[in-house]
């Protein structure tokens, strides 16, 4: 009996101090994307910060201050409403000025900030680094785009960014800008398979200048710009399987070439132009015939349409 009422007294002390140790006032940033430990808004997007009040007075009114780089840009009163056993409290504004955005929350013999959210521009171009690159970076590498998350705008960014414009149907360029980060920001520009039902495959759509890899489930799995046959010498359309790989360059200049159907294979080569210049085979980057081709496995399915 005097074992069990220990017991009893330290779980009572526990959840005490637990009530305790929970936040009476809580200021949560939304609307914004979660990239590891960084909160990222565009400029002139709509950024909310929501409060949590708990043991409130119906109708007590709390301040909110938001700063940006340390400096007053936002200052209002709310009214604590009711939500579920707490209160709850928010403002909603665009953010139209860059830097690090944070809120600060007071009322009640209480106070409390907000994690900072850092708002960044809607375009980049090739050479620049920051926070606004990698946020296009990893929007496009959700979607399930060919690139690498280097925080600089390369080779591979470009890439990326051409086969999105292909995909979504812009005009076909490298440039990232506010249409791009926009769209990205939505979560729009994914690639629909055609065939998700024959697992492991490529699908090559002739109509958008696109090669899509597909996992063993049907799954998008990496996405990335090609170049087919001229109208003079058209890419051969049908359901293929990979027969042939051969590794390295040949006399042809292929690289790493991964055949489907007779002389027509998937390959790498210096030149591959935003839209159809090939002899009838897939052109891509060289940067990306390694991958494709250690990818790729014999018997793999070759879907070519469009």
């Amino acid at each position: 009996m005097r074992r069990l009422a220990v017991l009893t007294v330290s779980a009572t002390l526990l959840l005490s101090a637990s009530a305790e140790a929970a936040p009476r006032l809580r200021v949560i940033p939304e609307r914004v994307y979660t990239m590891g430990a960084k909160r990222i808004a565009l400029a002139h997007h709509e950024v909310r910060f929501r409060g949590l009040v708990r043991d409130f007075v119906p109708g007590e009114v709390m301040s909110l201050r938001v700063t940006v780089n340390g400096r007053r840009y936002v200052s209002v009163r709310r009214t604590v409403t009711q939500r579920g056993r707490g209160g709850e409290f928010s403002v909603r504004f665009k953010a139209h000025r860059l830097g690090k955005l944070r809120a600060h929350a007071d009322g009640g013999g209480r106070s409390a900030r907000s994690r900072s959210v850092d708002v960044v521009r809607r375009s980049a171009g090739y050479g620049q680094r920051g926070l606004h690159v990698q946020f296009l970076q990893r929007r496009l590498r959700d979607l399930r785009y060919l690139i690498g998350l280097s925080g600089r705008f390369d080779g591979a960014t470009q890439r990326a960014v051409l086969a999105y414009r292909k995909v979504s149907g812009l005009p076909r360029s490298f440039s990232a800008g506010r249409t791009i980060f926009e769209r990205l920001a939505r979560g729009r520009g994914r690639f629909v398979p055609r065939y998700p039902r024959h697992g492991k495959h490529v699908e090559a759509d002739l109509s958008r200048q696109v090669l899509v890899l597909h996992d063993r489930k049907g799954k998008v799995f990496r996405i990335l710009h090609t170049a087919s046959g001229t109208s003079a010498t058209p890419t051969v359309r049908g359901s293929f399987r990979v027969y042939s790989k051969t590794p390295g360059v040949n006399s042809l200049g292929m690289v790493h070439s991964v055949y489907f159907h007779r002389g027509y294979a998937i390959h790498g080569y210096p030149s591959v132009p935003m839209g159809p210049a090939s002899h009838g085979c897939l052109r891509i980057p060289i940067p990306n015939a390694r991958f494709v081709h250690r990818w790729l496995d014999y018997g793999d399915r070759v879907d070519v349409y469009g």
